[in-house]
């Protein structure tokens, strides 16, 4: 591990107190090490969406994610995916593009999603995404305020947040 990666594992380490049962973080190796292993070009027909796309490049400041690290954040791209991101680092300078099933591990869709399209509009479709268990975990919060009744203080109703240009203001309905 990296001694900037490090040091900022041992920040969120500090902060954050998990209970036993959740893992504060995964690494790449943990969402995909019982994916079947690919080489570029190959394809495996047994696991949706497992292709591993050819043309992958690292430049400066664009290198793939570490194998035993979290992934960096699976990016949409506005003509593709750009270079370098959406990879894994293979070591020696080399990289290789995440398959699109892989991409979708690490933003935890279940194995049984088909994603629909060609590898870029796919890889555009996961990257624009929501991680699956964070929507899943802001959905059960909500839900459970809603049911306690705690969902809607007073103080809260008729506030809404509006984006104006790159900022927020809140305004007053009513």
């Amino acid at each position: 591990m990296s001694r900037r990666m490090a040091s900022r594992v041992q920040a969120v380490k500090v902060l954050a107190k998990k209970p036993d049962s959740v893992e504060a973080w995964r690494t790449v190796r943990d969402a995909i090490c019982d994916l079947p292993e690919l080489r570029q070009g190959q394809r495996e027909d047994k696991v949706l969406n497992h292709f591993i796309n050819r043309g992958a490049r690292s430049y400066s400041g664009h290198n793939g994610s570490l194998i035993d690290e979290p992934a960096k954040t699976i990016k949409a791209g506005i003509h593709g995916v750009p270079g370098g991101e959406n990879s894994l680092y293979l070591g020696g300078g080399r990289i290789r593009y995440f398959s699109v099933r892989e991409c979708a591990r690490l933003q935890t869709f279940p194995d049984d999603y088909f994603i629909a399209g060609s590898w870029s509009r796919a890889m555009r479709q996961v990257g624009n995404a929501v991680p699956v268990l964070l929507a899943k975990t802001v959905a059960a919060h909500i839900r459970s305020r809603l049911e306690s009744g705690r969902g809607r203080r007073s103080a809260d109703v008729g506030a809404h947040v509006i984006p104006f240009h790159g900022a927020h203001r809140t305004r007053r309905a009513g």
